[in-house]
């Protein structure tokens, strides 16, 4: 098993470490999407920056960490797996973000399960 830290918000951290495991002749054979947060309050009066937080790291991660897909391609093989939540079917007044990120990430795994023609 190989691990790395790195910021699965930040698409340059991203692309550095699959480089860096191409270097050493890594294989992703299953990459794990499991990143998550809340910030509860109420919508009326969350901030931008904070919806904008939770969208972060719950979706747009979720679209940029795939990214290393690319690399299963090629080989015919891996696996992605999606972490979603209960909430992306049910509403909740105070986490709202987190309820849109989650069932975005819902649609997020079926787009990217589509095969492009």
């Amino acid at each position: 098993m190989h691990e790395a830290a790195f910021d699965f918000t930040d698409e340059a951290a991203i692309n550095a470490t699959f480089k860096r495991f191409d270097a050493q002749g890594i294989a992703i054979d299953i990459l794990v999407n499991n990143a998550g947060i809340q910030h509860r309050q109420p919508m009326v009066e969350l901030a931008l920056a904070d919806w904008q937080r939770v969208i972060d790291v719950n979706l747009t991660s979720a679209f940029l960490l795939p990214r290393g897909r690319r690399r299963m391609i090629p080989r015919g093989r891996g696996k992605i797996i999606d972490i979603g939540s209960l909430t992306s079917e049910l509403a909740r007044a105070t986490v709202t973000p987190h309820t849109v990120a989650k069932g975005g990430i819902k649609m997020l795994t079926r787009g990217m399960a589509e095969r492009s023609a």
